[in-house]
């Protein structure tokens, strides 16, 4: 009765997507986005798809690709996706496990055995499954530094922090560090480098020949810029991801265009030809629950994760979602697996469009299901964004009020180098009568709040600072992000 019972659904929700594919659906949407840009003045560039099994249903694109030169994204914009990487590589694994040239459900010593922790983790018992669904997690703060902003690593460095990292117990805890070491693994196994994986197993087949897990594959006249905006007005941060900065937990960038083909075999299995990318057992481990999560971002409750994906509730329905979010940038790849509809969106805006492809995704996804609420509920998560935006602008108005002082600190004094032996290596250097904090690709100059007091915004995190002097020499800068000092020596 069950089996029945599911079928007819389906059918009642394909024959309602044919319904609904017209202008009505496409009108309805426009005119929400349109209504979110003159409620918040929003000016970010993003795009927007609603695709089915064989359907397109919506395709747009809006706003600024780069306010610098005031250019329009377009269909074939390139987006930074971020932590959306992790579903492409946790694909890419099952087709080698499939094929047997790995198994992820062996132990990490299977492949690494002379690889040891030195804290209570077990590498007998943590599997390559355990690091795609972030269970039995060691993680280590300086590792997200490392390989996703700084630059400042290499496999052996990433290993050894792994190595000597906290260990969190059994339960689910969300890390990019299991993605880098299943990488680690898969690159010893094959011999062949991550990125060169996940293109041959699976961007190849897909026929996704606009995504990339290289910067250099494009050039920074394509790209969509990195940006927050306040109330239609854009500050453009610098494009601070490199080769080397993209990992495997977050190095991919797409378009809007190639997402078709991804949520459509997340939906099918299939690729662009109608062939099995996965053996049907493989690719129902993907969206599969392995492991007990109970958090809620936006409006969805995240109930557990599977292989690069999490399983969530959104008003009463099973959605599958991986977001991924970084300076400047947010992606929203999600779909519907008992309705065969997916959706792709992604923001140049870490501001006051940071949630707005989730918005228009819930609209959606309420109007396709025919849901009683949709407008009810389009207008309750809007006013949450637009009480959200009027607080960001309290708050800016406060902060740039805020007095700042020119400090009789001699700055060729504390220009140079310093280190730390955990995060890594800064630079301080004298521009234009500003003293500049630089770290990889990641730089700004020092905001004094005091004679002694700084603060400098690295765009992921606001740190605050102070120089430290022993007997009128200088020994180190500490800078701190909320509780967390970190002293860096002066080489």
């Amino acid at each position: 009765m069950k089996k029945i019972i599911v079928l007819s659904i389906f059918t009642f929700t394909s024959l309602f997507a044919q319904n609904i594919d017209n202008k009505s659906f496409r009108n309805k949407i426009s005119q929400f986005v349109q209504k979110i840009k003159s409620e918040i003045n929003l000016e970010s560039g993003f795009n927007f798809l609603v695709v089915t099994k064989d359907q397109i249903l919506f395709q747009d694109e809006y706003g600024i690709r780069d306010v610098n030169r005031m250019e329009p994204v377009v269909r074939k914009t390139p987006f930074y996706i971020a932590s959306s990487t992790k579903s492409f590589l946790a694909a890419a694994i099952m087709k080698l496990h499939e094929r047997g040239d790995i198994d992820i459900n062996k132990p990490i010593s299977n492949y690494l055995p002379d690889f040891n922790y030195s804290s209570e983790a077990n590498s007998d018992s943590i599997t390559i499954k355990n690091l795609l669904t972030h269970t039995k997690v060691v993680d280590d703060f300086a590792i997200a530094v490392r390989t996703a902003y700084s630059g400042q690593y290499d496999d052996k460095l990433v290993l050894n922090m792994i190595k000597d990292g906290r260990y969190f117990g059994e339960n689910f805890r969300y890390t990019n560090t299991g993605y880098l070491f299943a990488a680690i693994i898969i690159e010893k196994v094959t011999g062949k480098y991550w990125k060169q994986i996940i293109h041959d197993e699976i961007l190849a087949p897909l026929q996704m020949q606009n995504t990339s897990c290289y910067v250099s594959d494009y050039s920074m006249d394509e790209l969509a810029q990195p940006h927050e905006f306040t109330n239609g007005i854009g500050k453009q941060f610098p494009f601070v991801k490199t080769d080397t900065t993209m990992h495997p937990a977050g190095g991919m960038i797409s378009t809007s265009d190639d997402m078709i083909n991804w949520i459509r075999f997340n939906l099918t299995g299939k690729t662009p030809h109608d062939e099995n990318l996965l053996s049907l057992n493989s690719f129902k481990e993907l969206h599969s629950q392995h492991a007990d999560v109970d958090k809620t971002f936006w409006e969805y409750h995240r109930t557990g994760y599977g292989l690069g994906w999490y399983i969530s509730d959104y008003n009463g329905e099973t959605l599958i979602h991986h977001f991924g979010g970084y300076i400047g940038f947010r992606a929203h790849v999600s779909f519907m697996p008992e309705y065969g509809i997916g959706i792709a969106s992604m923001i140049n805006d870490d501001g006051e469009g940071f949630f707005v492809p989730d918005l228009i995704a819930d609209y959606a996804y309420n109007l396709f299901l025919g849901k009683e609420n949709a407008e009810e509920l389009a207008e309750s998560e809007l006013n949450k964004i637009v009480e959200s935006a009027k607080k960001n602008r309290e708050k800016k108005a406060e902060n740039e009020s805020t007095t700042k002082v020119e400090p009789d600190l001699d700055f060729a004094s504390v220009a140079g180098k310093y280190s730390n032996s955990s995060i890594g290596d800064i630079s301080v250097s004298i521009e234009e009568n500003d003293l500049v904090f630089t770290m990889g690709n990641l730089s700004n100059k020092a905001v004094f709040s005091s004679e002694e007091d700084f603060s400098v915004d690295w765009f992921f995190v606001k740190l605050g600072g102070k120089f430290n002097f022993e007997n009128g020499k200088l020994i180190s800068v500490t800078l701190k992000a909320g509780n967390s000092p970190l002293e860096f020596k002066k080489l």
